[in-house]
């Protein structure tokens, strides 16, 4: 599994990472733009084998009904979440802290879904609250092709050239004299936007 994997990204996909000196020693979240299951399939799988980062990526609730997806999220020990259930959310907040403070990294798609058309979507709130209440770094990590080789209206995964790029640590100033609403908004609106600015850094 392991050799395909490395086989597909570098060798099919012409797979290139970009800037991964920028991840810092230490606890971190990593934020991504979601266009194929290929996006933390592959991430997690490149990043802990190559470079020794291991990413605890937040995978839907609904995914861990597949029995083929179910093993390799628990192989990669993701953290379950499901928007529409209260106790699951505090629960992976709860597993997240816990991840954070033992020094792990923490990958996340703030669109809460893959594209359909390849185009970025709006970010979900939720990250904010993570953000606020972690206080480790964010990255935003850029993916580019992921969706050209697996679109969600394809069955089996294709082909094209893929590219990851880590930006820089995005810094937070603390403003008391907004609501939290207000705060949410503002820091996932900055997320999504050096997500997007990460992209178009891609030169190929």
């Amino acid at each position: 599994m392991a050799a395909l994997l490395e086989f597909y990204f570098f060798v099919l996909l012409k797979g290139r990472i970009e800037a991964i000196e920028n991840i810092p020693e230490g606890p971190c979240i990593l934020a991504f733009n979601h266009e194929s299951y290929l996006d933390w399939l592959l991430t997690f799988h490149i990043f802990n084998k190559k470079y020794g980062k291991k990413i605890n990526f937040l995978a839907k609730y609904k995914l861990f009904k597949n029995p083929v997806w179910k093993i390799y999220l628990k192989y990669s020990n993701a953290i379950i979440i499901d928007e529409s259930n209260t106790s699951i959310i505090r629960q992976a907040f709860t597993a997240i802290r816990r991840r954070i403070s033992s020094g792990h990294i923490i990958g996340i798609f703030p669109e809460g879904r893959r594209t359909s058309n390849g185009e970025m979507q709006e970010g979900r709130p939720g990250i904010a609250n993570l953000v606020a209440s972690t206080k480790v770094p964010i990255l935003p990590v850029g993916l580019k092709g992921f969706y050209r080789a697996w679109p969600r209206h394809k069955k089996i995964p294709g082909v094209a050239r893929c590219t990851i790029r880590i930006g820089k640590p995005i810094k937070f100033s603390s403003n008391g004299d907004i609501n939290k609403k207000e705060r949410n908004r503002k820091i996932t609106e900055l997320i999504m936007k050096k997500i997007k600015e990460t992209i178009d850094e891609i030169k190929r």
